[in-house]
């Protein structure tokens, strides 16, 4: 009688060797479909990373008066950013000669000034805060807010 061989082979060297799973086309099907998962996880994992807890439905890009009246109405309105959309004050863009731009406010449509006037700013009054992209601000208001713009919406 004639000794049997056993051979182990590891999952990924079976996966690699195209003499063991049938062929080349089936290595480059499974390393195809190996990436597109890959992908799809690394995207799934990104997408869902969040610099604070936000309600379910709720934007990145808009503080909802139901957001705002859940906070402690003596909190500024920077301390409110900070607690539901921290991203918004980081600093973004460049300027010219590479300086990067900080975010400015607006409050209903007219400059109020740099991330400092939030803090003189209290929650009472603010029926929603926007944050606009570097892009669409310039849209929106012209040069110089290329760092982003964070828009208080106030009960006239």
């Amino acid at each position: 009688m004639e000794p049997v061989r056993v051979e182990i082979v590891s999952s990924t060297e079976r996966f690699l060797e195209p003499s063991l799973n049938g062929g080349h086309m089936r290595r480059a099907h499974r390393l195809s479909l190996l990436f597109a998962v890959s992908s799809l996880v690394l995207s799934c994992a990104a997408g869902s990373q969040s610099d604070s807890p936000r309600p379910r439905g709720s934007s990145r890009t808009v503080i909802t008066q139901e957001e705002l009246a859940a906070l402690p109405q003596q909190l500024s309105a920077l301390d409110a950013v900070r607690r539901l959309r921290s991203t918004w004050l980081r600093t973004r863009g460049m300027a010219g000669m590479g300086s990067a731009q900080s975010v400015q406010i607006f409050v209903d449509n007219v400059h109020a000034g740099g991330v400092d006037f939030l803090n003189s700013r209290p929650l009472d009054g603010i029926v929603e805060m926007r944050f606009y992209s570097g892009t669409d601000a310039t849209t929106k208001w012209g040069t110089g807010v290329g760092g982003g713009v964070i828009e208080l919406i106030t009960r006239r």
